[in-house]
């Protein structure tokens, strides 16, 4: 697997974008390259909150991608920030083609220490 993350603020404006291909080895692998593109925009109010919307994109494979409605496309909005030791990262994602999830919902939790 090897990812590659792209990052440009504009003010209080947070733009990441992560792109990651993997490759599977071995016998029962499946072929092909995978891909998937991830893009997060928050509005750093605060440290402590921060609301923004993510959009995820399962492409497919490098040799066989499909059409939009064939990928995993899903977007919403999301919620981050930190509470002392601990930052959260919490969104509800709705899928926009046919491949996708209908719903998800997102909590991350770390604790810093």
């Amino acid at each position: 697997m090897h990812a590659v993350s792209f990052n440009k603020n504009f003010g209080i404006w947070v733009n990441v974008a992560n792109l990651k291909l993997e490759h599977n080895f071995g016998p029962n692998s499946e072929s092909g390259t995978g891909s998937c593109l991830a893009w997060l925009t928050t509005y750093r109010m605060d440290q402590k909150f921060e609301p923004g919307f993510e959009h995820y994109a399962d492409l497919g494979t490098l040799d066989d991608w499909k059409g939009f409605d064939n990928q995993g496309h899903q977007l919403g909005p999301v919620i981050q920030g930190k509470l002392g030791w601990v930052r959260y990262d919490t969104g509800f994602l709705v899928g926009i083609s046919n491949a996708a999830p209908d719903t998800t919902v997102k909590l991350n939790l770390e604790y810093e220490f």
